[in-house]
């Protein structure tokens, strides 16, 4: 095991997709949940194995989380306090990993309500349903669940509360994609709206698979 005398929360500034939109991610697939369809075309999968700084990055937010949790979202708090951001990703690789963590997210969102957030998932069995939902997420923190194929509602994998992201795959049509859903154009700064994504009519959104 690795003692560190000081720790420091890797905060990506932004990629290609996001523009300057900042964010924290860990490492694909091993902070994703247990037995997820889209493992073996995960888009992060790229970044992670083809830059060596990225992969770093990764690997030491999920052990810092882990060793240092307190220490992990004070940080956090530090750098959304200092930059005063517009918007916020959670998790551009990786889930949300615990209901611990989870609640530790959702008290961020309301510690910094002029910050819009932003987090995809596909841990439904961390979401609160029904009523307990609309008291629990706050309103400025945008909670989309990750649809793919092979889930279905039936599965317990897709909650109807919750708006949706569809993957769309040409090889496996999924006919429960709205036909008005936003078809994703690319880049989240310049349209922004996945991070309010309750004034969508369908509340779902799509991404071509790459």
């Amino acid at each position: 095991m690795v003692l560190r005398d000081t720790w420091k929360l890797r905060i990506s500034e932004g990629n290609i997709k996001l523009g300057r939109i900042p964010s924290i991610s860990f490492p694909p697939i091993v902070a994703c949940g247990r037995g997820i369809p889209c493992a073996k075309d995960c888009y992060a999968l790229k970044a992670f194995r083809q830059y060596p700084a990225t992969r770093a990055a990764w690997n030491h937010n999920l052990e810092f989380y882990n060793a240092r949790p307190i220490e992990f979202f004070e940080q956090l708090y530090a750098y959304l306090a200092r930059k005063k951001c517009t918007f916020f990703r959670f998790h551009v690789a990786g889930d949300f990993l615990s209901a611990e963590y989870f609640r530790a997210c959702l008290d961020t969102a309301r510690a910094f309500p002029s910050t819009r957030f932003l987090a995809f998932t596909k841990r439904a069995d961390l979401l609160p349903r029904g009523r307990a939902r609309l008291g629990t997420i706050p309103r400025n923190f945008s909670i989309i669940q990750s649809i793919w194929p092979q889930w279905t509602t039936g599965s317990g994998r897709a909650i109807p509360d919750y708006p949706r992201a569809y993957m769309l795959d040409t090889a496996r049509p999924d006919s429960r994609i709205p036909p008005n859903a936003l078809r994703c154009p690319g880049n989240c700064e310049t349209c922004g709206a996945c991070f309010d994504i309750e004034k969508i009519a369908a509340r779902a959104v799509v991404f071509a698979k790459h």
